[in-house]
């Protein structure tokens, strides 16, 4: 199974009181019945169904390592790869930086054709 690197940091120093979203794939749909169990148990939630066998779920960061135990899952990440990060805020960013780099494509442009 893989793990991102955030999850395996949880799993392996997880912080008291923190509560985490993550996206767990299934391998096998018949693990989703223990996965459900599991998060239930921990004081958890699962949020929605998602795409590929995939579950987006909730629970106590101390709860990482016995989800991390379970069988018939392919995966484990951070719900952050859902959205990658991205918030209307650092979407502006995004676009004024894409402006400021097609300035900069448009004179590398002007002084390659100055060479020729």
């Amino acid at each position: 199974m893989y793990l991102s690197h955030p999850v395996r940091r949880m799993r392996d120093d997880p912080i008291d009181g923190e509560v985490v979203t993550l996206v767990v794939e299934l391998d096998d749909e018949a693990a989703r019945e223990s996965l459900e169990s599991t998060v239930r148990d921990a004081g958890g939630s699962v949020e929605r169904d998602l795409q590929f066998q995939a579950v987006l779920v909730s629970l106590p960061e101390p709860c990482v390592s016995s989800l991390c135990t379970l069988d018939g899952l392919a995966r484990i990440e951070t719900g952050e790869t859902l959205s990658l990060g991205v918030d209307e805020d650092s979407a502006e960013v995004a676009d004024s930086a894409d402006s400021d780099t097609a300035d900069t494509d448009d004179a590398l442009d002007f002084g390659a054709s100055e060479r020729r």
